[in-house]
């Protein structure tokens, strides 16, 4: 009997890959219009790497940008500001959640299946994106490495869910769109997986064979609800 729905964010829930390429195009658009002194393209490949490297919910990739780019010191504050507020404003006008995200929580919850979210990255920047896409009031729980001191894909960061919601791991499920990092150590434990496909930046949809297999595979949260039935059915 599945009790409780474990859920990625990042590109599971909303499209965070085009989201970010968006916003971090138009930041170096502005710190190029206020006088920074590089190409886009030099200046975006820059910041490209410094995202790589750093990972995706670091909190100073522009600092780090234009160090590379050895701006003055003079005028850090002043490009990174206004980097800030560039991308910052296309984050806030255009974020959103899928489609399907909605309607299935709606219907988890019709279930009195709990809903959860566990996620990388800084705890700010993860709780203003559950927020902003307005999922709060759907969520039972929320999870953030940077509180629990864990990091995917630490197998121990995905028992936090289970202890806190008392249930067994054959009790949950978890979806995710990255295999590494949030499919196998789940099944490590024993959790039930789900892979989503979003076409994000770590989707394997073009993987023909992987060991282990997660449980499922999706291109729609709109199946998720129906496997959980099924698997309740026959329990």
């Amino acid at each position: 009997m599945i009790k409780l729905t474990i859920f990625d964010l990042d590109d599971t829930l909303f499209n965070s890959t085009e989201l970010s390429t968006q916003a971090r195009r138009n930041a170096v658009r502005a710190m190029i219009d206020l006088g920074l002194p590089a190409t886009f393209e030099e200046a975006y490949q820059v910041l490209s790497e410094v995202v790589e490297e750093y990972g995706s919910n670091y909190g100073h990739h522009f600092d780090q940008m234009l160090k590379r780019l050895n701006v003055e010191s003079d005028k850090l504050k002043l490009y990174v500001s206004a980097g800030m507020i560039a991308y910052h404003d296309v984050k806030y006008a255009n974020i959103r959640p899928f489609h399907d995200v909605i309607p299935t929580f709606i219907r988890l919850k019709k279930l009195e299946v709990k809903i959860c979210i566990l996620s990388d990255g800084d705890a700010i920047k993860q709780y203003e994106k559950i927020l902003r896409l307005r999922l709060q009031d759907f969520l039972d729980d929320i999870i953030i490495t940077e509180e629990v001191g864990i990091r995917k894909p630490n197998p121990k960061l995905f028992e936090l869910p289970l202890k806190r919601a008392k249930v067994q791991p054959n009790e949950a499920i978890y979806i995710g769109d990255n295999y590494e990092r949030d499919i196998v150590p789940c099944i490590k434990i024993g959790i039930k997986t789900v892979l989503i496909h979003r076409g994000g930046k770590y989707d394997q949809s073009n993987m023909k064979k992987r060991s282990p297999p997660p449980d499922y595979e999706i291109y729609n949260l709109n199946d998720l609800v129906s496997i959980i039935e099924k698997i309740n059915l026959n329990q």
